[in-house]
């Protein structure tokens, strides 16, 4: 969650360029056990806990912290999956729709389109020559460039 705000809060004083809106996505793995299906006790000593997690499983709170990351606009999507442990079953399952990690992979793959159709102008065409691009291609190199040595802004973001 902490790297959700650091990030955000890079992004909104232009450490990224202008312009950027890069998708920032959060994974997480909770292993489907009886003890992260029960509730567990909220109870804490030092200050009153949210009320959402009164009586709910380990499960339902990354549900909830997935959830609530992706309202304060922390990540563009979270996602947390369910899997026993038993990797070579392959079995998964989901607690909601917008936590389900098939919806993880359909907000990136939008966003991925979206930034090709961007980019995918004049300045992103491959030449005919195999390994040479147009200058402001993306595969050219600038949106690579070194901070040390130059502003790291896009030529589609100037």
């Amino acid at each position: 969650m902490g790297s959700g705000y650091d990030f955000r809060k890079a992004q909104s004083e232009g450490l990224f360029g202008r312009g950027t809106s890069p998708f920032l996505g959060y994974f997480i793995l909770v292993e489907d056990s009886p003890s992260s299906r029960e509730a567990v006790s909220a109870e804490s000593p030092h200050f009153p806990t949210d009320k959402a997690f009164h009586f709910s499983s380990y499960q339902q709170r990354m549900r909830i912290l997935c959830e609530r990351m992706v309202e304060q606009q922390l990540y563009s999507c979270a996602s947390v999956l369910i899997a026993p442990n038993e990797p070579k079953s392959g079995a998964s399952s989901y607690l909601s729709n917008q936590t389900a990690f098939r919806f993880l992979l359909s907000r990136l793959a939008g966003h991925l389109a979206s930034d090709a159709e961007l980019v995918g102008g004049s300045r992103s065409r491959i030449k005919d020559e195999p390994g040479t691009y147009e200058s402001g291609s993306l595969l050219a190199g600038e949106w690579f460039a070194s901070i040390e040595t130059s502003e790291a802004i896009p030529p589609a973001c100037n």
